[in-house]
């Protein structure tokens, strides 16, 4: 995607770096504190974390895996959202046929018990607690004031606690021609997933305020599905319509002369990812 307005500010980290030559680099881009750092190739949040201070970055360059290229991204705060967008080969306007809405959890203070306290007292918080303890550390033995809220995780991932809700009302044209506007930048790009944050609800709407997180690609997912109040039917409907689209734009793409991989190369990339994990 490159750089724009809409694009959070994103450092690549060349694996083959050692950690003081990754640490000076990440200093030197000056993205500020707190940052987000995450492994270029990963899925359903895993490796991603929140860093405040140096210190910190020091310790999590010590965790990250040594064949994969880290990201280094700036922080953003906001209403977190994906958006699923989609235009297939040939059509002139794309369109959204997913958007959600990541709630991310958090647990209220009563000044008397910990965070830890009131994630075991909470009644979905505890399902994920040793995510939030890892994600947490010290922070679960705080005491929050009565009143003050406190996020358990940074990311809008699913695994990690936060909820999906069902945001389609929300793909207004105005947005639609925003992703119609970046999709463009791409050239051959046809079906993905943005995560986004938007400063309000309303600045999405009118396809601005936000920042895109990163861009996910043809395994992405009509994540709206996973609202509770989705029916098991409909979402069997949405995941068939969603590769549907997939196997269309693939036969369009070999129509004009793409070159399908073969099998052989697929079960590669497969074990080469699995390898590096």
């Amino acid at each position: 995607l490159g750089e724009g307005p809409f694009i959070a500010r994103t450092l690549r980290v060349p694996a083959n770096l050692d950690e003081a030559a990754a640490r000076e680099r990440i200093l030197q881009a000056e993205l500020g504190w707190p940052l987000i750092l995450k492994p270029d190739r990963g899925e359903r949040g895993r490796g991603v974390e929140r860093v405040d201070d140096e210190a910190e970055l020091v310790e999590a360059l010590g965790r990250r895996p040594g064949r994969v290229d880290l990201l280094a991204q700036e922080y953003v705060e906001g209403l977190e959202y994906g958006v699923l967008w989609e235009r297939r080969p040939g059509e002139s306007e794309g369109r959204i046929v997913s958007l959600t809405i990541k709630e991310l959890p958090e647990v209220e203070g009563d000044g008397r018990r910990t965070v830890e306290e009131l994630i075991l007292d909470d009644a979905r918080a505890p399902i994920l607690y040793e995510a939030y303890r890892a994600s947490m550390a010290e922070g679960l033995y705080r005491v929050p004031a009565v009143g003050e809220r406190v996020r358990l995780v940074e990311l809008g991932t699913h695994c990690r606690g936060a909820v999906f809700l069902d945001g389609r009302h929300l793909a207004t044209e105005a947005l639609r021609r925003r992703m119609d506007e970046i999709s463009s930048r791409l050239p051959g790009f046809h079906l993905g997933r943005y995560d986004l944050r938007a400063t309000s609800e309303e600045a999405l709407r009118q396809g601005r305020g936000f920042r895109i997180l990163e861009l996910n690609g043809l395994t992405s997912e009509p994540t709206h599905i996973y609202d509770p109040r989705t029916r098991l039917r409909e979402a069997h409907q949405a995941l068939a319509r969603h590769w549907e689209a997939a196997f269309a734009i693939a036969r369009a793409n070999v129509a004009r002369g793409a070159t399908p991989w073969s099998h052989r190369r697929l079960l590669g990339e497969v074990a080469r990812y699995f390898g590096e994990g």
